[in-house]
């Protein structure tokens, strides 16, 4: 390490004492991370602790991971240097029942089994939490009849997964069991730690497991138990609602009409000073006269319905009464705190209006013990309908892949991030706008662009070069910034929606294609998640990163079988997210999600990882060339995009594990490949053997055309593993050879194949340009180099990136229109020309 390595938190970010990130290394630049520590320009150290997130095939450091407590910090950057940290007492203290937490502020007692997470929180000497307690409600239909049937969350497993003295992580398995026993919906949380915070961050993922025909989710949350004092008007429950406002209130509202109340009392009150007629010149007779009559409020619920409109209900102490509605608002920004004047608890929700419907509520305020209800999906709204949108297919009319019908949410999952803030007394505005900003925009920090680009340790990429290529990184500002308006000007909210785009655009009726078949949500198809993510790296933007975060989110989960007949695949584009009969790997492979991962560190990404680093079998059990082939092959592989996403996946378990096994199936794959006539040009159908890895020859045929092989992300994942190899010749060779073949014309294909291809259906040359330019640069052909930027070029002024035209839609609000627009299109093309940037970019 010759210099250090800045990091910066990214701006609209909350710049949190205490914060995670990644930090990527050259091949054999180190080989262990203990002696580092974040520093500020003065040379002030601060306290770091630091793991290995992935290592190069020399076993020198890939990625790292540090945590640090950057209290006292000035600005937001700071330094990774080489030293000798102090060290430090790790935060957790593992126990046969469970886990004893201390961070200097905050003291928790955690549950290995039984059906609370938490025993308690202990702050300022005073106990915030006595249980956190994951629920589900599901509503069985029976013709007009619904019933609505309670599970609880059970541990059936807790895991230290890290523990240090600035951070530890605690996973927490198990399922939801109701008073039969029978179970639904597994839970996956995490809580985590950091040294000197009071705030506990919990990632909460639930996978569904049920028939979607038989079970409707009615509720899903995760419950927390306060405890309460104080006299009920001295209790209080604040939201935070649209804008900065908060909506504050205490149970009882200390204003009477008969008999009168000292009229400095109710403003006291809601100042939140702790009131005690005494001080005032109300007798105490008289309050104890008003407070007969003053109602008492026991339970309040925001509930976001839409993404745009909450509001605030509640209702007293009787639960035959209704609640009665108070405030209405636009987007509220998902914070709610129950306290009196010496303690509180606060429970923040990240997403809260973008993945509606959603709910905060406190119930039995009045009680010894309050419960605080995290609402993934509230009992006010409709159940969850995750059936099919038909009952037949529509592959001819709609590009839905096949007449086949294999809807099903079985074995997704969907992760929601949650955190706890404990209080010493009612919290004033300034902590609540500091608690919402933790929960909706957590620290990121990151190394520089130049930093990301050195490492090489994310494959190819370009960093911007504005006075050189204009017209280029217009065309590439110009395709962002319509999709990060096309988001909110087409509301893509919703628990299950937030994070993905949509497929096509109809131009006839001005909206997307949301309702035909494979045109609706895009699902990962033609990796819009590798464009976005190197848009970051070259940017290092803070809305572009928020918008691949968001999409690797929802992709990750929604659109990936996490357990069951498609373990490890995951569903091609369609109306509802798992409504292709195409399950396949290229939706599912880990490359679409490692930029968020080695960045942030997030570890429920490692949790998908593992889960689809065996998709080979998936593919074993649903053959992606099934209705193409019917002999005695195990299975069946596309070099792309189905191999090439096995390898994916197969790259990313021996990066994070040291998995020789799943290198070793790389290998073989690449030495079966170049046994074919044309080698990588082959095929690009071909047999698969899942134990192995063996790709087995079976002549010249592409089912969906050639293009399939390299357009949903192949050129990325091989360019890396080519890097990566100890001897890479054969593989590189194989990629110039048939980035070198791709813009061939019909009659020199047939004549360089000897008359194997017949040279058509080499389709779409602008999702092939990263191939030719690979090809251009390892043979230094200027010709090749010079057609290829021809190709992108042509297709600025061909395609999409036209004026916008306003137009409305039919709920009467305008939109700007690209007329015309496919993500397909705009996803290959900017991914194409950032790695073309980089390997022809003097040619350009």
């Amino acid at each position: 390490m010759s210099k250090d390595i800045e990091i910066r938190y990214l701006e609209h970010r909350h710049t949190s004492q205490s914060a995670t990130w990644g930090v990527p290394w050259k091949r054999g630049e180190r080989f262990g991370v203990d002696n580092l520590h974040a520093a500020d320009a003065q040379g002030r150290l601060f306290p770091t602790q630091s793991s290995v997130r992935a290592t190069w095939p020399d076993g020198s450091v890939k990625w790292s991971l540090h945590s640090a407590d950057l209290d006292g910090l000035q600005g937001e950057t700071f330094l990774l240097s080489e030293g000798t940290p102090a060290p430090l007492a790790p935060l957790c203290r593992e126990t046969e029942d469970g886990f004893a937490v201390d961070t200097g502020c905050l003291r928790a007692k955690l549950s290995k089994r039984g059906r609370s997470l938490i025993e308690s929180l202990s702050y300022a000497e005073q106990i915030t939490c006595t249980g956190a307690v994951p629920m589900v409600l599901l509503e069985h239909r029976n013709g007009n009849q619904a019933i609505t049937e309670s599970f609880t969350g059970e541990i059936g497993s807790a895991v230290l997964e890290e523990n240090g003295g600035v951070r530890c992580v605690i996973r927490f398995k198990g399922t939801h069991h109701n008073e039969q026993g029978e179970t639904a919906l597994p839970f996956v949380i995490r809580l985590y730690f950091y040294q000197n915070s009071a705030d506990v961050r919990i990632s909460h993922t639930f996978l569904f497991d049920r028939d979607p025909k038989q079970d409707f989710i009615k509720g899903i949350g995760l419950r927390f138990l306060s405890p309460m004092e104080n006299e009920p008007y001295n209790r209080h429950v604040l939201f935070s609602g649209d804008g900065g406002g908060v909506f504050h209130e205490a149970l009882q509202l200390l204003t009477s009409w008969r008999p009168r109340l000292d009229p400095r009392i109710y403003p006291d009150q809601m100042a939140g000073k702790e009131i005690a007629f005494r001080d005032y010149s109300t007798g105490e007779a008289d309050a104890a006269e008003a407070l007969k009559n003053i109602t008492l409020w026991d339970s309040y619920s925001l509930y976001q319905d839409s993404s745009e409109h909450f509001c605030v209900s509640k209702r007293t102490c009787c639960e035959e009464c209704t609640y009665i509605r108070g405030v209405h608002g636009h987007r509220a920004s998902g914070l709610l705190c129950a306290a009196t004047p010496r303690r509180g608890l606060g429970v923040g929700m990240r997403d809260f209006w973008q993945k509606y419907p959603s709910a905060l509520s406190a119930e039995r305020l009045s009680h010894d013990t309050t419960e605080l209800t995290a609402w993934l999906w509230p009992p006010q709204a409709q159940a969850a309908d995750l059936r099919h949108y038909d009952d037949q297919a529509h592959a001819g009319a709609y590009y839905e892949g096949f007449d086949e019908i294999r809807s099903t949410p079985y074995g997704t999952a969907n992760t929601n991030e949650i955190t706890l803030f404990s209080y010493a007394g009612i919290p004033d505005e300034t902590e609540i706008a500091r608690c919402v900003a933790y929960t909706q925009k957590p620290p990121v920090l990151v190394c520089t662009p130049e930093t990301m680009k050195e490492a090489g340790a994310f494959g190819v990429w370009s960093l911007p070069v504005p006075d050189k290529t204009p017209e280029l990184e217009a065309a590439l500002d110009t395709a962002l910034a319509f999709y990060l308006k096309e988001v909110e000007a087409r509301k893509w909210y919703g628990l299950f929606d937030y994070g993905d785009f949509m497929h096509t655009y109809d131009d006839v009726r001005h909206m997307w294609k949301y309702d035909m078949g494979g045109y609706a949500w895009q699902n990962t198809e033609l990796v819009p998640t590798l464009w976005l993510w190197l848009a970051f790296l070259r940017s290092g933007r803070e809305d572009v990163f928020s918008l691949a975060e968001a999409m690797a989110r929802h992709c990750s989960e929604v659109d990936v079988y996490h357990f069951g007949e498609y373990k490890g695949l995951g569903s091609r584009h369609n109306v509802a997210h798992w409504g292709c009969a195409c399950k396949e790997a290229r939706i599912a492979m880990a490359f679409h999600h490692r930029f968020l991962y080695y960045i942030t560190g997030n570890e429920r990404l490692g949790d998908v990882f593992d889960d689809v680093a065996d998709a080979e079998y998936g593919i074993q059990r649903l053959d992606p060339l099934r209705l193409f082939y019917d002999d005695t092959m195990k299975t069946h592989a596309r070099t792309g995009p189905d191999w090439s996403s096995l390898c994916s996946n197969w790259f990313t378990a021996w990066e994070r594990h040291g998995n020789t096994q799943a290198r070793d199936k790389i290998l073989k794959g690449i030495e079966t490949i170049a046994k074919a006539p044309l080698r990588l040009i082959s095929g690009s159908d071909f047999g698969f053997d899942p134990d192995t890895g063996e790709m087995i020859y079976i002549g010249e045929s592409a089912a969906g055309g050639s293009h399939m092989a390299i357009c949903m992300g192949a050129p990325s994942v091989w360019f890396e593993i080519a890097e990566a190899l100890d001897d890479p010749a054969l593989f590189e060779d194989m990629l110039a050879e048939y980035g070198a073949f791709y813009l061939l014309s019909p009659e020199e294909k047939r004549k360089k194949s000897g008359e194997l291809i017949s040279g058509e259906g080499w389709s779409f040359p602008f999702m092939a340009a990263a191939m030719c330019a690979y090809s251009a640069k390892r043979r230094g052909d200027a010709e090749l180099a010079k057609k290829v930027w021809a190709i992108l070029r042509e297709d600025i002024r061909q395609f999409h990136f036209m004026p916008q035209k306003l137009v409305k839609q039919p709920s009467a609000f305008a939109v700007q229109e690209q007329p015309h627009i496919s993500t397909n299109f705009v996803a290959q093309w900017c991914l194409n020309v950032i790695m073309c940037l980089d390997l022809i970019g003097a040619y350009v």
